[in-house]
């Protein structure tokens, strides 16, 4: 075995049921947890792109970036469009306050990153409540993240592992030469078979049929939101967004599937399924 698959595995083994088991029943400790990775998706993002190339942009998209957590934790995203506004009015000011040679390259970068990021995370607190709302069941908000997590888990891991002994055919090559067809449909498959298997262990208010259309969901938009990190990463010649987590690289490296698909299971739970 080789150091950097034990490595994923000891992080796995000791941060996944933290996070697992939190979003069910803990939710002050998820919250955190989600703090955690807003702030530091965000370091890693503006790193990435080498934007801004003046603190002033980041520090706003911090700032901006909290207010949305906030936001979305005690008043379920009420202000949004307001903290959204006046976030583009701040950074449109700060053009006059230091006249950079990339300034509209630094005030796209610093909105989109930010509310990519602190917006696309925050969503799972959202989905909670909309559960939450729906169902008189018990944690059952937390339950539903707690399965969204564990199909994207369980669609990079099998992509990883199906990729890595069985890959045999480049999936947009262009940028990532290390995805393989077979990865993705491993990935996608696993994804499917660990979802229909948690719905009959420990979400039964949950029917098998949406059960599977969240697994699908994930199984093609988590892949899709993983391949737009590895361009984003192509693109500025990084191999990993960091090295925070021994094994995996950074927390945009690990979580890029679940932020992409998020948002897009919010809108099926809220519109659709609750």
């Amino acid at each position: 075995m080789s150091d950097n698959l034990l490595q994923r595995i000891l992080v796995g083994v000791i941060f996944a049921p933290l996070i697992f088991f939190s979003a069910i029943y803990v939710k002050s400790i998820f919250a955190l947890i989600v703090l955690v990775l807003i702030v530091g998706s965000l370091k890693e993002f503006f790193i990435l792109l080498d934007a801004p190339d003046s603190s002033l942009y980041s520090i706003t998209g911090y700032v901006f970036g909290v207010l949305i957590f906030i936001d979305v934790l005690f008043f379920g995203g009420r202000f949004i469009q307001f903290i959204l506004l006046a976030f583009i009015i701040v950074l449109s000011s700060l053009f006059f306050v230091r006249r950079s040679e990339n300034w509209m390259k630094d005030i796209i970068a610093t909105f989109s990153g930010t509310v990519y990021i602190s917006l696309f995370y925050s969503v799972m607190l959202l989905i909670m409540s909309v559960v939450d709302a729906g169902i008189e069941e018990p944690h059952a908000g937390g339950k539903i993240v707690s399965l969204i997590i564990l199909c994207v888990w369980s669609l990079d891991t099998s992509a990883y592992f199906i990729g890595k002994n069985f890959g045999k055919h480049s999936f947009f090559q262009f940028i990532s030469p290390k995805k393989t067809v077979e990865g993705a449909l491993g990935g996608f498959v696993g994804a499917v078979g660990v979802t229909v298997i948690a719905q009959q262990l420990y979400i039964p208010f949950l029917n098998i049929w949406g059960a599977v259309s969240i697994a699908v969901m994930v199984g093609i938009f988590g892949q899709i939101g993983d391949l737009l990190e590895s361009a984003v990463k192509r693109e500025t010649g990084a191999k990993d967004s960091s090295s925070i987590i021994p094994g995996h690289g950074g927390m945009l490296d690990r979580f890029d599937s679940l932020l992409f698909v998020t948002p897009i299971v919010y809108v099926y739970i809220k519109h659709f399924l609750f």
